[in-house]
């Protein structure tokens, strides 16, 4: 009888090849729901949240009817970016390069100097509208012109997110960073718990680790569910987190007690605490930096001392596994571009690593070649690239 063999990582080059993050650009990014913000942010006729996902602009606007619509951030004249951050644009959006303006329905409503543009068709270059919708809360949008309902995409998502109510969350903080990583190597370090006991102290004082499970599924999402240990830390910060926290209001056994972690394909990272919810955006700028947004969630009714010190408390700890997890991706980054490193070894506990790697390989099969010539050679063959709509 053979032994069996371990499951093996995507290959080193896809960490730090031009052409395999072209290829992802194609193959994964424009192709399946991307996280953009929280209905919190488009309560009113004319809020709007924007940002660039791996080169591409896309806007979400609540519109007069009441509806979400999505569309490419890009002016039909000249490109320019239409809008900004977040915020309200009012009854319209206005190009800030030549003033074109677009209704909150994207169509054209007015350019100035219209007569020199003779036999130009209104109607026809509003902005490019691209698919949205709404899952517990979380707001997404694709560019794909067809792409599986958001429900298929996500599995089990809604259900676990259900015991927090996310829907009526309000946002309390935000934050970008840009690590010089590349963000499969951001997505790796979060899906696995095998690194805790060596990269961070202060997680296994307050986590579990015998009982951090990763639960992954058939659909893009997988969960980590990790208990809180009732031994008090000898660290005082933490300590005292432990001591002062409280589940947010109707939230039950086993969520008031765990510290919860929810990956969705490609870069969305939820993290799930008894007190607050934090998601994180991680997607490429290129194929050595990537760009992360973070946002943070609490239940509107806990807004007293002791729950603002408490998340004082957990933003103090989480920050400094931030820290801890930025040092070790760096060194991760560094030996990728090794070359005698090839692809690693997949342990048990790094199921949800597997679990992630698959759906990039699915996505893109030249990811399972080894050989980066090989490999970018097969990107622009039928076994790295689709036509699309395939």
């Amino acid at each position: 009888m053979s032994a069996e063999i371990a499951p093996r990582t995507l290959p080193a080059w896809a960490y730090r090849s031009p052409e395999f993050f072209q290829a992802e650009r194609r193959e994964i990014f424009a192709r399946t729901w991307l996280l953009v913000g929280h209905v919190s942010q488009l309560r009113e006729p004319g809020d709007y949240v924007s940002m660039t996902i791996a080169g591409e602009p896309i806007a979400v606007v609540r519109g007069k009817d009441g509806r979400l619509r999505a569309f490419s951030n890009v002016c039909r004249h000249r490109a320019a970016r239409v809008l900004d951050g977040a915020g309200n644009c009012g009854k319209a959006m206005r190009c800030p390069y030549h003033g074109w303006t677009y209704g909150l329905d994207g169509q054209l409503l007015a350019i100035p100097e219209k007569t020199g543009f003779p036999g130009f068709d209104k109607d026809a270059n509003g902005l490019w509208p691209l698919s949205v919708g709404v899952a517990a809360g979380f707001v997404f949008a694709s560019l794909a012109p067809d792409p599986v309902p958001l429900a298929e995409h996500l599995g089990p998502f809604e259900e676990w997110l259900a015991p927090y109510r996310p829907e009526r969350l309000v946002r309390y903080g935000v934050g970008t960073d840009v690590l010089p990583i590349n963000w499969k190597n951001s997505i790796d370090n979060y899906l696995e718990g095998y690194h805790i006991p060596v990269g961070h102290p202060g997680l296994l004082r307050l986590l579990d680790y015998k009982r951090y499970l990763v639960e992954t599924t058939g659909s893009a999402v997988s969960i980590a569910r990790s208990p809180m240990r009732d031994k008090a830390s000898n660290v005082w910060q933490e300590r005292l987190y432990q001591r002062l926290v409280r589940p947010m209001p109707g939230l039950r056994e086993p969520e008031n007690r765990e510290w919860n972690f929810i990956f969705a394909f490609p870069g969305m990272t939820f993290n799930l605490y008894p007190d607050q919810i934090d998601f994180w955006l991680n997607y490429p700028l290129d194929e050595r930096r990537t760009m992360t947004v973070w946002n943070t969630f609490r239940p509107p009714e806990t807004s007293g001392r002791r729950d603002r010190l408490v998340r004082r408390l957990n933003t103090r700890i989480n920050m400094l596994v931030q820290h801890e997890d930025n040092e070790l991706t760096a060194r991760v980054q560094e030996g990728l571009g090794s070359s005698l490193y090839r692809a690693g070894v997949i342990g048990e506990r790094e199921n949800g690593l597997l679990h992630f790697h698959d759906l990039v390989r699915e996505a893109i099969p030249a990811a399972a070649i080894d050989d980066e010539a090989e490999g970018v050679s097969a990107l622009a063959g039928p076994i790295g690239a689709r036509a699309p709509g395939d």
